[in-house]
């Protein structure tokens, strides 16, 4: 009899959780089809219960609820849920992102947040903003240091080819002079000898060539 009271007792209290989780599920989807996006009692139960329920059981939500949809946003909140998806995959799986990236991506939660109405969600994306824009300030500033360093030896190295190539010219300039020099002294010793050689033989012909 015990045994039967028990069942009895345990029975009543998974009814009593099915109902809770019927009335969770009311106030994310019964209610929303009663009320316009995000006002009067509706949205005070979004707020309340927004920190309480995973971020993918919101995604799937609005992606499934056209309730919220209106002719400006019909577009691009698909795109918005989509984004914020991929949010949770960069966080899990550790992806690659670049900044822009980053940016958008701060975008789009906050205006998910502003869609959920949750304050708890608004007070936490206000410090990772400031976080996110404090790394990409030092990421900018470091990468400005980096790129005024490697210009100032690129400088250095441009004006030490610039010096190189004055040097080349000097020692071509000088090869050239000194190859003019030992011509000149070669023809000057050839037209002595010739003389000599015309002094000493003048039947050979080279009168005309001295």
């Amino acid at each position: 009899m015990a045994s039967d009271q028990s069942t009895s007792s345990g029975d009543a209290s998974d009814q009593s959780t099915l109902s809770g989780d019927a009335s969770d599920q009311s106030t994310l989807s019964g209610d929303a089809s009663d009320q316009s996006p995000l006002s009067g009692a509706f949205q005070f139960k979004l707020s309340c219960c927004a920190e309480a329920i995973s971020l993918q059981t919101w995604i799937d939500f609005f992606r499934n609820n056209k309730t919220f949809e209106t002719e400006g946003n019909a577009e691009s909140l698909p795109n918005l849920l989509s984004s914020i998806g991929k949010i949770q995959n960069v966080i899990i799986h550790r992806l690659n992102l670049n900044f822009e990236e980053v940016n958008q991506f701060l975008l789009n939660a906050e205006e998910f947040i502003r869609l959920l109405d949750a304050p708890l969600y608004l007070d936490a994306v206000k410090p990772l903003r400031q976080r996110i824009e404090e790394v990409l300030l030092m990421a900018n500033r470091d990468a400005a240091s980096i790129h005024n360093e490697a210009d100032e030896k690129i400088a250095g190295i441009e004006a030490q080819i610039e010096r190189l190539k004055r040097e080349e010219e000097g020692i071509k300039r000088h090869r050239d002079e000194t190859l003019d020099n030992i011509r000149s002294s070669i023809e000057r010793d050839i037209f002595a000898a010739m003389g000599q050689a015309k002094d000493a033989l003048p039947d050979i012909g080279l009168a005309e060539n001295r």
